[in-house]
């Protein structure tokens, strides 16, 4: 239940945080934030039963090979329906957080008390790489019913037909991988190494400040730092760090001019959103924060 109570906290937890410039927060007018939110709760059924074949397999009950997480995805987007599987934004979500809550199951019941970031993101491998054609078609097949339509046009421009996956035994990672050329979620997911350094941000800053919303917002800074950023909110964002973000008035304010402005120039990172609950979960898991 630890993994699932985080996981779902988690959507709440990093689609409220404010104030994340240019992403919905809690202040933000996004019309996303509702559903957003509510998502963890929706999961609920599917992220129990792929924390229980992660625990399965960390017992020898099953293999990696077995467990039908394409099938458990399918399975989720399906109940979901197009609403919410047409966005990459929960889409994504979706991915991560179901492949996290196996993964995360794995690594407690092999690791207990030794488990860290690292050790989840080893599981987060085996089951994406280990998953067999057949279980990845199912997935395949609701993508293209009802997911992102660039995702749906990157795979027919990649050439992966239910034949290609089915014949060549293509694993669940290398179909995410593809779609990674367009999703910074599932590069994070399929490149965990930057994952992790987010997750040290977050325990670093909750360390310094037993804050779990100042933590969330200083993981979700330290991210779009790395994209390519207007001059001037580059520096209010990095003078609003020196300030402490949201631990003083002066700093929070700056935050939200950045977020002012940059609205107003049509910026929308909520594509980023993901990445953070992601972060966020594992975090929570990991015991790293607390709300």
């Amino acid at each position: 239940m630890r993994v699932v109570e985080s996981i779902m906290q988690s959507f709440v937890l990093s689609g409220i945080a404010y104030i994340k410039p240019a992403a919905m927060h809690r202040y933000s007018e996004d019309k996303e934030l509702i559903p957003y939110i509510n998502l963890g709760i929706m999961l609920n059924e599917f992220l129990t039963k792929s924390s229980e074949f992660g625990g399965k397999v960390a017992k020898g009950k099953l293999s990696a090979p077995q467990v039908p997480l394409g099938k458990l995805l399918a399975d989720a987007m399906r109940h979901l329906g197009g609403k919410y599987t047409s966005s990459p934004i929960f889409f994504d979500s979706i991915v991560s957080s179901i492949t996290l809550a196996c993964a995360s199951s794995h690594a407690i019941a092999q690791h207990k008390e030794a488990v860290n970031e690292g050790l989840i993101g080893k599981s987060i491998n085996l089951f994406l790489t280990s998953s067999v054609g057949k279980d990845v078609v199912e997935l395949l097949r609701i993508v293209k019913l009802i997911g992102p339509r660039e995702y749906v046009s990157l795979i027919s421009e990649s050439g992966l037909t239910e034949t290609r996956i089915t014949l060549e035994n293509i694993s669940l990672y290398e179909l995410l991988f593809s779609l990674s050329a367009r999703s910074p979620s599932l590069r994070y997911l399929t490149r965990f190494s930057s994952t992790e350094a987010l997750i040290r941000v977050m325990k670093s800053s909750f360390k310094e400040i037993p804050d779990a919303n100042n933590a969330v917002v200083s993981s979700y800074i330290s991210l779009i730092k790395e994209l390519k950023l207007p001059t001037w909110a580059r520096e209010n964002i990095e003078k609003a760090e020196k300030q402490g973000l949201m631990k003083s008035r002066d700093s929070a304010r700056l935050l939200f001019e950045v977020d002012r402005k940059l609205r107003r120039e049509r910026k929308n990172f909520n594509n980023y959103v993901p990445i953070i609950t992601l972060t966020t979960a594992i975090s929570l898991i990991l015991e790293y924060i607390s709300i």
